[in-house]
C-alpha cells in the first residue's frame, strides 16, 4: 500500500514538472535552493507573476509576513506571521531557504545575523524564505536567472599590487559600507 502511494506521489511530481513551462522552470531552479520540483511549486502556486506589484505582495500573498496587532500607540513587537496565503507556498519558500542558507554564503550571513540576535532556528529561516521570495520575483519578473550580488572571489592574477588611498562612504539600504578608492598597477 504505500509503495503504491509513494510510487503515484512520484508520478504526480513528474507530471507537474513536465506540464509546467520548461523556461519558467530553468530560470526559477537558477536560484540556489531551489530545484525542479520546488520550481514546480512555486510557478503552480503563484500562477500569474504579473498581479503581484511587488515582492512584498508576494510574500504577504505567501502568508511569510508579520501580523502585525497594535493598539493605539504601542506596537507589539513579538509578532507572528499572518499565515493567510498558500501553505504550500510557505512550505517551499521554507524548504529553499533552509536548504540554501548552508550553502549561499548571503543567506549564510542573513542567518547567522539573525541567530546571534536571538532569534530560533524557525524564525531566522523564514526571515531567509522572505529573501528567496525576493529572488523568486525579480528572477520571473525579469526574465534572467539569478545573479548572486556580490562575487566571493575575485580573479588570481601575478605580479598585481594593491594601493588604498582612500576610504569613500556609500549609504545602501540602511547600511553603511565603506570602499577603499583602489588603484590597481600590473608590476611586470
Amino acid at each position: 500500500m504505500r509503495e503504491t502511494l509513494e510510487a503515484g506521489i512520484k508520478r504526480l511530481r513528474k507530471t507537474a514538472i513536465n506540464q509546467t513551462d520548461e523556461r519558467l522552470t530553468k530560470l526559477l531552479a537558477s536560484i540556489p535552493g531551489i530545484s525542479k520540483t520546488l520550481s514546480a511549486v512555486l510557478i503552480a502556486e503563484i500562477g500569474d507573476i504579473n498581479r503581484f506589484s511587488s515582492a512584498k505582495s508576494l510574500i504577504a500573498y505567501s502568508g511569510l509576513d508579520p501580523k502585525v496587532r497594535q493598539s493605539g500607540k504601542t506596537l507589539k513587537r513579538n509578532t507572528h506571521l499572518a499565515k493567510r496565503g498558500s501553505p504550500y507556498l510557505r512550505r517551499t519558500a521554507y524548504l529553499a531557504a533552509s536548504i540554501d542558507q548552508r550553502h549561499d554564503s548571503e543567506l549564510r550571513t542573513y542567518y547567522e545575523k539573525k541567530r546571534e540576535e536571538g532569534r530560533r532556528y524557525k524564525e531566522a529561516t523564514v526571515a531567509n524564505a522572505r529573501h528567496i521570495l525576493h529572488r523568486v520575483y525579480a528572477v520571473w519578473k525579469r526574465g534572467a536567472p539569478y545573479a548572486p550580488r556580490f562575487q566571493e572571489s575575485f580573479p588570481q592574477e601575478e605580479n598585481l599590487t594593491l594601493d588604498c588611498r582612500s576610504r569613500t562612504r556609500i549609504q545602501q539600504s540602511k547600511q553603511d559600507i565603506y570602499i577603499s578608492d583602489l588603484k590597481f598597477s600590473n608590476n611586470l
